[in-house]
């Protein structure tokens, strides 16, 4: 449900969640029918899915500016006065009037949190918002003041998400009045999916750790680093001999002589980042692209042609790509790549053996510089494989024999492992496939079938997830964590998908892509 306002000059735009409104009506947030309408008029609500990652650090003398190559980027400069308020709500005032409120209404354990925002037009209506999205948290009143904040933006839009580097001069107005003076910052920060944020992580702390001057970095949004700028100012003993003092050992990397309760509030983010990536295994599923038996024209009636003309008994189980789904697979490998700079993140591409995966696995193995190895358990779980259909017995034998794909996929390599070290099935009890592929490693690279996706997504064990898990268009990459691989309490996190796809390709479309 939508409802549309202007505020001044401003154009805004309200989208209605619906544990806030109902149907047609207006929000019900605890007012008066008039006061109600006064403050519809006031507000804009902006509501959002996207997900935010930013960690904050003190960066050193020679740190490069804050820049990012990219041939899509903006620059911008401004300066935003923050309240403080709690950990997970923010009061930023943008402009003369404009007052923008900021809710945090889910965390992950990466530190990316889901938010909220609204555009309000005085701080009395704070209230009346928390209660009606049944936010508990009370405001840090102890902690008093007023933090301006000069930023140097540098907005950079790379697969689908917001990536910026933030130059930030801190100027704090202590309970008492005293201004501080400014200290300098830089955010890096991840703005889009879930799973880009959790993907992307990983390099921007990466850098955080490389230019930091040696304090602990603060991984959280503005509303958490509001609230430690300016409880630390609380605390401090605010004459410029101490002041000075403070500064020289934060300077010279000496972060362990500041206050145990200061450097309490900091989050060590090493260590949060070493635990996590011991813990879990990073997982990337790709759907294969485009095939050729769900879209309708010429290369269609070629395929269906080829068949009649076998005796073999193939009933046309194993469709290869057309050619919309092959140029699919290698933008998706292109992104990958893109995503991942490491020289070498994966060590093979574990592949379903049916032709359309192996395919849309060339380009990743082309891409990547590694080898192909074919895994009977990644096919099985398709409709036409799986084992509790009455022909896949008879199909199995059919399968393209890894001669015939060398030469269908000549820029691969593919490597051939113990046939009995592989698993047979996707899902076998309380163990998968995926599973005991990422035992003992810390990334994998799975090509499979939109099938795979969608039953690692109902294995997670946390809140029930919204219904586009299940949209798994043609060439998506899904992400998941892996817990404790091959044990009974292997455990799988769906963080969703760091490419979508395309539902729509060559003159086809996929019905079961957008079916939940």
């Amino acid at each position: 449900w939508e409802w549309r306002s202007n505020i001044g000059t401003r154009q805004s735009r309200k989208r209605t969640p619906s544990d806030i409104s109902d149907h047609n009506s207006p929000p019900n947030l605890g007012l008066s029918e008039t006061s109600a309408s006064r403050f519809l008029i006031a507000m804009s609500f902006l509501y959002s899915d996207q997900w935010e990652w930013r960690i904050f650090y003190r960066p050193t003398a020679d740190a490069p500016p804050a820049e990012i190559t990219s041939a899509v980027s903006m620059h911008d400069e401004r300066v935003d006065v923050y309240r403080p308020h709690s950990a997970s709500v923010g009061l930023k005032r943008r402009g003369r009037t404009a007052i923008e409120l900021k809710v945090t209404v889910e965390h992950d354990g990466n530190g990316a949190e889901r938010l909220i925002k609204f555009a309000l037009r005085s701080e009395s209506e704070v209230d009346a918002v928390l209660q009606r999205l049944q936010v508990q948290t009370a405001p840090d009143v102890k902690y008093n003041g007023v933090v301006e904040i000069h930023k140097q933006q540098c907005k950079s839009y790379q697969l689908g998400a917001m990536v910026e580097v933030v130059e930030l001069s801190v100027v704090v107005t202590a309970p008492d009045g005293t201004k501080l003076e400014p200290r300098r910052w830089r955010s890096l920060s991840v703005e889009g999916s879930q799973a880009m944020c959790v993907a992307l992580a990983p390099r921007l702390t990466e850098r955080a750790l490389m230019e930091s001057i040696g304090q602990p970095c603060m991984r959280g949004g503005y509303s958490k680093f509001v609230c430690q700028q300016v409880r630390q100012a609380s605390q401090a003993v605010v004459t410029p001999d101490a002041a000075q003092m403070v500064e020289a050992v934060a300077e010279t990397g000496g972060a362990t002589a500041l206050k145990a309760e200061q450097a309490a509030e900091v989050e060590m983010v090493e260590a949060a980042e070493a635990a996590g990536a011991a813990a879990a295994c990073e997982v990337y599923i790709v759907r294969h692209g485009e095939r050729v038996d769900e879209v309708d024209g010429e290369e269609r009636r070629r395929w269906i042609t080829s068949l009649e003309q076998c005796a073999d008994g193939n009933d046309g189980f194993d469709p290869p790509l057309t050619i919309h789904g092959v140029a699919q697979a290698a933008d998706a490998a292109r992104s990958l790549r893109a995503l991942l700079p490491q020289p070498k993140p994966f060590d093979v591409v574990f592949c379903s053996p049916l032709v359309r995966c192996v395919q849309t696995a060339e380009h990743f193995a082309y891409t990547f510089g590694i080898p192909i190895t074919l895994v009977p358990g990644l096919g099985e779980c398709c409709a036409a494989l799986h084992h509790r259909s009455r022909s896949a017995k008879r199909r199995w034998p059919l399968l393209q024999p890894l001669e015939q794909l060398r030469v269908l996929c000549p820029r691969a390599s593919f490597t051939v492992p113990d046939i009995a070290s592989l698993p047979e099935r996707f899902e076998d009890g309380p163990l998968t496939c995926a599973g005991s592929l990422a035992q003992g490693r810390r990334r994998v690279l799975l090509i499979s079938h939109r099938e795979s996706i969608r039953s690692l997504a109902k294995r997670q064990q946390s809140k029930d997830r919204k219904s586009d898990d299940r949209n798994t268009p043609y060439a998506c990459i899904g992400l998941f964590h892996c817990y404790q691989p091959t044990t009974v309490e292997e455990r799988w996190r769906y963080y969703g998908l760091v490419r979508r796809g395309a539902v729509m390709g060559g003159m086809g479309f996929d019905p079961a892509a957008t079916k939940c």
